[in-house]
């Protein structure tokens, strides 16, 4: 008879395994889904940016003037912000008022084909 009773029951094991096979089954698949998030938040972040960094050094490429100071500051902090290597306050005095940088360029390599 304890056997029928025992054959009919499941375990406590049984019940906490199914449980969180269950639970499991559910967290997985958000984890991963929250994980892709931040991964693809934290690279759109940095793409962005690189977009400042870039209309910040075309800003600076300019001829420095009166008209153009405001802008140049802008400039000159927003590259600080993102880079990891600040400018030293003579650098961002010379180029808010005197210096301008470089134009850049973009350079293409050529792959050869086989």
């Amino acid at each position: 008879m304890e056997n029928k009773e025992k054959a009919g029951q499941v375990s406590v094991w049984e019940k906490v395994k199914i449980v969180t096979t269950a639970i499991m089954t559910i967290i997985i698949p958000i984890l991963i889904a929250l994980i892709g998030n931040w991964y693809t938040q934290a690279i759109k972040e940095r793409e962005t940016q690189l977009r400042y960094i870039e209309l910040s050094i075309n800003i600076l490429s300019q001829e420095p003037s009166d008209k153009n100071r405001n802008i140049r500051s802008w400039a000159i902090n927003i590259i600080n912000e993102y880079a990891p290597k600040h400018l030293e306050e003579e650098t961002k005095n010379e180029l808010k008022l005197k210096t301008r940088l470089p134009e850049t360029q973009k350079f293409y390599i050529q792959q050869s084909v086989k």
